[in-house]
This record gives structure tokens, C-alpha cells and sequence, in this order.
């Protein structure tokens, strides 16, 4: 089978592998739809030195092998859930994955669907509702999932006012989730484009701050209360500290970027101001019909897909991914 090998330096190759076998509680899925998400830029295409994992955390496929007993079968359409875990302890137990201990990530500890196939624990795979798109799936398993999670622990009510920060795919689904549950959103970005496909997922206000000064912007469209939650999806701190400006007291900011290095004066922007901060992310198993409801309800939200690879043309896909161009991209067969 074909696959893809980072080589460091925004170098790749695609190579011949052989193709996985099954086992005991492993299955074979053909890989049909794989997207690329920053993290893969950042961890894989960016960096110097060359992987010999292959990547891809966002995977949708049928399957070609069951696993060895299984609960699949061969031509289910499945979702791949890109935690692996130990499925015994307490958090697993209670649905949280991202707590588990032994948690392991598909693309990342073990080789993902930047491939033709892709050998999976069972435990990952979900099921695929027939109505559901391969393309579908994929923004159902990361963008939209993730957003709908912060949306939901927000809670937030309808008729609030609520800030996206970023909407790149995330973002975007954070928008239409929000919209969904019958909020006013104000979609902030610096890319116009971008704010223009917010204002098709819904928002009722687009905001660059490149262009407008958004804290007086905000406080005008709020009769000078400021927004109730923040839904912040770019990770940087710049964005975050002008971010909290726009809360109203005791308002609520969402953390759902990656942020690894924040400066911020906590007494004036929150203490003071008694601002509630929540971390979110990914999404809990529970939550996964309910997110294929929203896709059946609102099937505009494909949208973001703009950009289709075979996985032969990998090269010219994470080119544009890098460059910010377009918005979920995604390789199939």
C-alpha cells in the first residue's frame, strides 16, 4: 500500500509499505477520507528532524479486515476516534477518554490514516450512520466534535452573546454549534474569508480586528455589557488577553486552542472581573449522535471541506495546509 513519510523540513515522500494484518482486537480499514489537521503541520511537516510514524488522527474508512474476533464487519462504513485507551478504568468507564492514563493517539503513538489502509484497535472504530458523509465523518470526528464539546460545557443559553476567536475549522463548527443551541454569535478572525463562511455557519456579527476595533465594537452591540462566553480557537496569547477585554462580568471564557505559553494580567482581566475559565476537548462518546444530528439538521456544514488530495498529490495538500489556504483539506485514496 501507499503511504506518507515526513522527512523533516516540509519534506515527504509517498512509499510503498505492506499492508496491515489484523489480530486479536485489531481491524484493517480501508482509508477513504483523511484530513489534515494544524497539529499534523506542526508535529509532522514542520518539524527538522524525520518521523517514521504516519500521521493522520482524522480518519473515515470501511472496513477491510474485522478484527480477529470482532464486532465489525468487512464494508462497515466507521469513524475512527483517534484515543486509544485502556477501556477499564474510571475514566474510560465514564466515556472520558481523554483521561485515561494509558491513553495513545492514532497518528501520533501509532500509525494513523495518512495511508491506503490503516490498522486499528476495534476499541476506536464507531459506526458510520449510512446518511452521513465520509467527508461528513471526518469534521464529525475532530472540527465539529471538538467545537460542540466547548459549546455544550459553556453552557451557554439561548439568546446569549457569544465570541468565536478563530474560525478556522474549528472555529467555524464552534460557530455553528453555538447557532445551533440558538445563540448570537460574533465571529472574530483576521482573514476575511473565513469571516464570510462564519456568516453562512450563522454568526450574526463578523468582526476583524484588523479593520474595527472590536473591544468598542463589542461594547456598542451590547449596550456596553460585553459578551457572555468566548469560544478562543487560535492558541495565541495575544488573541486570548484581547479576547478577555470582550467578556462581560462573571462571563466565560472556553479554552480550546493550543496554548502552551500565556502571559496574562489574571488580576485586572479575570480575578477582578470574576471571569469563569474552562478548559475544553475533543468530544465525549455520548455526544456523537447528537453531532450527526446536527449534521442532518444543518448539511452546510461540509462547507469547510474546501479542498480535495489523492494521497498521491500529499505534497501540494500540506503545501496549502501550511500556507493557510482553503480550510479542512483532506486526502482520499
Amino acid at each position: 500500500m501507499k503511504a506518507i513519510k515526513f522527512l523533516g523540513n516540509k519534506n515527504l515522500e509517498i512509499i510503498d509499505t505492506a499492508k496491515p494484518i489484523p489480530g486479536k482486537g485489531f481491524a484493517v480499514v480501508k482509508v477513504m477520507a483523511s484530513g489534515i489537521c494544524r497539529t499534523d503541520i506542526d508535529f509532522f511537516y514542520e518539524k527538522a528532524e524525520p518521523t517514521d510514524i504516519t500521521g493522520g488522527h482524522e480518519v473515515t474508512g470501511i472496513v477491510d479486515q474485522p478484527a480477529v474476533p470482532g464486532m465489525f464487519e468487512k464494508g462497515d462504513r466507521v469513524l475512527l476516534n483517534c484515543h486509544w485507551t485502556c477501556g477499564s478504568c474510571k475514566h474510560c468507564l465514564a466515556g472520558d477518554l481523554i483521561f485515561c492514563t494509558e491513553l495513545k493517539a492514532l497518528g501520533f503513538e501509532f500509525n494513523g490514516g495518512y495511508a491506503e489502509y490503516v490498522l486499528a484497535p476495534e476499541s476506536i472504530l464507531r459506526r458510520l450512520p449510512d446518511d452521513i458523509s465520509l467527508g461528513a465523518g471526518i469534521i464529525a470526528g475532530d472540527a465539529l466534535g471538538t467545537a460542540y464539546h466547548a459549546v455544550k460545557k459553556a453552557g451557554v443559553v439561548k439568546g446569549d452573546r457569544v465570541g468565536v476567536i478563530g474560525v478556522g475549522p474549528v472555529g467555524l463548527m464552534a460557530v455553528a454549534s453555538a447557532t445551533y443551541f440558538g445563540e448570537e454569535v460574533f465571529a472574530i478572525d483576521v482573514i476575511n474569508e473565513r469571516l464570510e463562511m462564519a456568516k453562512e455557519m450563522g454568526a450574526a456579527k463578523i468582526l476583524n480586528p484588523l479593520l474595527t476595533n472590536i473591544e468598542e465594537q463589542v461594547k456598542e452591540d451590547t449596550s456596553g455589557d460585553g459578551l457572555d462566553t468566548i469560544i478562543e480557537c487560535t492558541g495565541s496569547s495575544d488573541a486570548i488577553n484581547n479576547a478577555l477585554k470582550l467578556l462581560k462580568f462573571r462571563g466565560k471564557m472556553i479554552f480550546v486552542g493550543v496554548c502552551t505559553g500565556l502571559n496574562v494580567n489574571a488580576y485586572d482581566l479575570i480575578t477582578a472581573r470574576e471571569i469563569v475559565i474552562i478548559g475544553s476537548r475533543n468530544y465525549h462518546d455520548s455526544e456523537l449522535e447528537e453531532i450527526f444530528g446536527l449534521i442532518r439538521k444543518n448539511p452546510f456544514i461540509e462547507k469547510i471541506i474546501t479542498n480535495r488530495f489523492k494521497i498521491i498529490e500529499a505534497s501540494a495538500a500540506f503545501k496549502m495546509a501550511e500556507e493557510r489556504k482553503g480550510l479542512k483539506i483532506i486526502l482520499t485514496p
